[in-house]
């Protein structure tokens, strides 16, 4: 819906998931295999809310919630980690009934804006947001979880008045959250994991073909 005319925009969603034989993915062996894991239940609502406050100036608001939960599955493949530092195959008759799907944060939240400034020399933009994750568990056994972080973005830019150029300087992950985007288990190794980039600046400039 649009209200105080039209400045400002709301949207939500609720959704229900009831998956049947859902498919997953595990690294075995240095191989990626898929298999079929049962039932999963998945419930939740987004909400997203733009306000423009004045001229050029635009806030942006989400929240997200989900709660999920995986249905029975005995044999589920889960590693154990060993005194040694090392993994192995877990218990071939865990049941991963009642665990958390992978990549699927139970809470999410976001808030941002943009700001534009037109002069004689060009338009000026000013923007910012930050992003908030709960965490996340990255296999159907939840023995591996990246914790909640919080990302911090933000870049300046401008744009020729006609056009044609611009540049913008940004620097993404401002806040240097360590945190892995992806993990797995080895069942006759180590765990193995992907961290997300840290703190990164930049320049992009560009041009218009028109």
């Amino acid at each position: 819906g649009e209200f105080w005319e039209r400045r400002a925009r709301l949207s939500a969603a609720v959704f229900y998931y009831d998956f049947k034989s859902i498919q997953f993915q595990k690294i075995i062996n240095g191989a990626g295999m898929i298999f079929n894991g049962g039932t999963a239940e998945v419930l939740g609502g987004e909400v997203e809310l733009e306000l423009q406050v004045a001229s050029g100036f635009v806030v942006n608001v989400g929240l997200g919630y989900q709660d999920n939960e995986i249905g029975s599955f005995p044999g589920a493949p889960s590693t154990v980690r060993l005194p040694n530092g090392l993994t192995a195959e877990g218990d071939p008759n865990f049941n991963a009934k009642g665990n958390h799907l992978p990549q699927a944060p139970e809470f999410t939240g976001s808030v941002g804006f943009s700001y534009d400034v037109p002069s004689s020399a060009g338009t000026f933009n000013l923007s910012a947001n930050a992003y908030h994750n709960s965490g996340v568990y990255h296999e159907i056994d939840n023995r591996l979880e990246t914790k909640d972080y919080t990302l911090l973005n933000a870049s300046v830019g401008w744009t020729h008045p006609n056009g044609t150029f611009n540049a913008r300087v940004w620097g993404r992950n401002l806040s240097d959250e360590y945190y892995y985007t992806q993990m797995t288990g080895q069942g006759n190794g180590s765990d193995l994991g992907g961290p997300a980039p840290p703190r990164t600046y930049g320049v992009t400039l560009g041009y218009n073909f028109r």
